[in-house]
């Protein structure tokens, strides 16, 4: 069983889901995985170098290719159009993940209010 057996749309913490790129020169980079989200009829994943303080984001195309087990296939996405759709599409679900966890913050400060009140 790998990260990809069970395959979800949405973020994670980056620590859940790992996958390592090969660079261009060859060095390898361990990235955590952001987010896998849909976009244009296409799955999308998002990554982060782990181990290093940066706020870089690699976007890639992604594919499951399901033999045994799920492996990640990445692709670039080479296309200026189709990068800056899937960039746009990538910030709406930033933006909305955002929102959730400010109204998740929100409740559990009200939820704390109404318990400190009551004492």
């Amino acid at each position: 069983m790998n990260d990809f057996d069970n395959f979800k749309y949405g973020f994670r913490d980056s620590d859940e889901m790992a996958i390592t790129l090969t660079l261009e020169d060859d060095t390898e980079l361990l990235c955590g995985v952001i987010a896998i989200f849909p976009a244009q009829d296409k799955d999308y994943i998002a990554l982060t170098p782990l181990n290093e303080e940066t706020d870089e984001v690699f976007i890639y195309r992604f594919k499951l290719m399901d033999v045994d087990e799920p492996i990640p296939i990445l692709e670039n996405i080479e296309d200026d159009h189709e990068f800056e759709l899937v960039g746009e599409a990538f910030e709406k679900l930033f933006e909305e993940e955002e929102e959730k966890l400010f109204e998740e913050f929100v409740d559990d400060d009200d939820e704390f209010n109404q318990i400190d009140t009551i004492n």
